[in-house]
């Protein structure tokens, strides 16, 4: 019996292992707990610092590289250089089937009330990194 390498898993579990994320939080210790949590899951990590490091990103794999597509992003709120509402408003106009997560310490309804608009699930911090990690399985597989 052979086993193709290159064959896509059928198992939903597998698949998440594969999943190319993009993590946005302006926080370095914060943004490095996240990154390091999920590519110890067996994540892909991308991460950037700020609103207009993430739109680059975002504008270079609308584009084929460095990957061809992303399967979640993880967006703090507030951002230097704009908000996660703005990065978010951004992703679905280029990219409208990505999931979200949209990470706040200030919930505010308004808030909340356009990251449903845009189909992003809201957390709450502080949170665990087990929440987080349970948060994003959700999110990938609801999508699978």
């Amino acid at each position: 019996m052979s086993l193709d390498l290159d064959e896509e898993p059928t198992n939903p579990h597998q698949k998440l292992a594969r999943a190319r994320i993009l993590v946005v939080e302006d926080d370095p210790r914060f943004r490095g707990l996240v990154s390091t949590r999920l590519d110890r899951d067996g994540y892909d990590v991308y991460t950037a610092a700020t609103a207009d490091e993430a739109l680059a990103i975002l504008r270079f794999v609308h584009r084929g590289w460095p990957t061809d597509n992303l399967e979640l992003v993880i967006i703090d709120h507030h951002l230097p250089g704009g908000s996660g509402l703005e990065v978010l408003r951004q992703l679905r106009a280029e990219r409208d089937g990505t999931p979200a997560l949209l990470m706040t310490a200030y919930p505010d309804r308004n808030v909340i009330d356009e990251a449903s608009k845009y189909g992003a699930s809201v957390l709450l911090k502080p949170f665990s990194l087990d929440y987080l990690c349970d948060a994003t399985k959700e999110a990938l597989l609801c999508v699978r």
